[in-house]
């Protein structure tokens, strides 16, 4: 590992340290998804990754704004 990898780590140590509650849970919940796409995909490569990141934000926030709305409207109509 690197020094600069090393120094990464102690940072994000020292940030999570002062974590608690949801904001605990939340960072715990990002870090998760960031595992797993590194399970299915590897590691991020930045430099040599073709993907449109503007674009793909774009359409996985439309696709959440269409799950969310979804689900509202399944609690106004009293379903689950």
């Amino acid at each position: 590992m690197s020094k600069l990898d090393q120094d990464k780590r102690a940072n994000i140590h020292k940030n999570v340290a002062t974590l608690d509650g949801d904001d605990l849970e939340i960072l715990n919940m990002l870090s998760a998804r960031v595992r797993l796409g590194r399970m299915n995909y590897g590691p991020a490569e930045l430099s040599t990754d073709g993907r449109d990141f503007i674009k793909e934000t774009l359409e996985e926030t439309i696709d959440g704004l269409y799950y969310v709305t979804a689900q509202l409207l399944k609690l106004r109509r009293g379903l689950r």
